[in-house]
């Protein structure tokens, strides 16, 4: 499986595009912006694109949604249920308030933590960690994990907008993200990208759990 990042938008978030180079099957993460071009993209390598998958609600993950959807509509857009108001209220998306837009996304299918999603004969793991909002979500698949705003290369996620909790991010990371192997690799919402055994290291919001 082939990963290309893609850093959209005025907050300069992370869209991945996920594909396997012989089946051309596909998904991507978190389109916050910059949709056309994402489709563009999808469409120059003939890409057959599966899912839409969201790790949160907020405005510079989801922007781009719609503009994809539009493009390929058999595409499935995947969100946890507890970031049901954040992708439909433009007001706690804050897409209203930074973009002067009113975006808002209504998912195909909703998954909660465990849940498999089949991709091109593997599996991709729906991990709930929710802090940084109360439907944050991990997908895992292979020894890939897309971390959205959970957590970041030598950070974290914030965790004072709306449904965000502190510990419960921190609870999250420990207990349901730093639990892989160290050589698992992190591709996170915002910044470079980065392994489990790295931030064990050198994450000082974590690095004390593993000392």
């Amino acid at each position: 499986m082939q990963v290309l990042r893609m850093i959209v938008g005025p907050f300069q978030a992370n869209s991945y595009l996920a594909f396997d180079e012989n089946s051309k099957r596909a998904f991507v993460i978190d389109p916050g912006s910059e949709g056309k071009e994402i489709a563009k993209i999808i469409r120059e390598r003939s890409l057959i694109l599966d899912y839409i998958l969201l790790t949160h609600g907020h405005v510079d993950h989801i922007g781009g949604v719609d503009a994809i959807k539009q493009e390929f509509p058999e595409a499935i857009i995947i969100a946890h249920p507890d970031d049901e108001d954040l992708l439909k209220d433009s007001a706690l998306n804050m897409s209203k308030m930074t973009l002067g837009e009113e975006i808002s996304v209504i998912a195909d299918k909703q998954v909660v933590d465990g849940d498999i999603i089949p991709f091109d004969g593997k599996e991709i793991k729906v991990i709930h960690t929710p802090g940084h909002s109360k439907g944050g979500v991990c997908y895992q698949i292979g020894d890939v994990i897309f971390t959205g705003d959970t957590l970041f290369r030598d950070s974290i996620g914030r965790s004072d907008f709306y449904g965000g909790d502190y510990k419960t991010l921190i609870d999250s990371i420990v207990e349901k993200i730093m639990v892989f192997p160290d050589e698992y690799i992190v591709y996170p919402g915002h910044m470079e990208s980065s392994t489990i055994g790295r931030e064990k290291k050198t994450n000082m919001f974590v690095k004390s759990y593993f000392r």
